[in-house]
């Protein structure tokens, strides 16, 4: 198994696009009640995020904590199942 293969899929999706979908180790989301963290076989999950919110992953085969990935996310909602699906109002890459 590759090291890419590892982890969970985490899906981004935008209503203008699917603005990230692939594998992470880890994710990190602002959610009303706080920030929340999701790992591979996690228990299933809805939350509503944060009107001014932030996610933050580690693609599958980082190597580092620098090698978290930042995004600004805008309302919404995330739902786990088996993978992370995030439905957001907007999306952006920080820089």
């Amino acid at each position: 198994m590759d090291a890419k293969d590892k982890g969970m899929r985490l899906t981004v999706i935008t209503p203008e696009e699917e603005f990230y979908n692939g594998m992470v180790e880890s994710v990190i989301v602002r959610t009303l009640d706080g920030y929340m963290g999701f790992l591979e076989n996690r228990a299933p999950v809805c939350v509503l995020l944060h009107d001014e919110g932030s996610l933050q992953f580690r693609e599958a085969g980082a190597s580092s904590e620098k090698d978290m990935v930042h995004v600004s996310l805008n309302g919404g909602f995330a739902f786990m199942d088996e993978d992370l699906t995030i439905y957001a109002d907007q999306a952006r890459w920080e820089e």
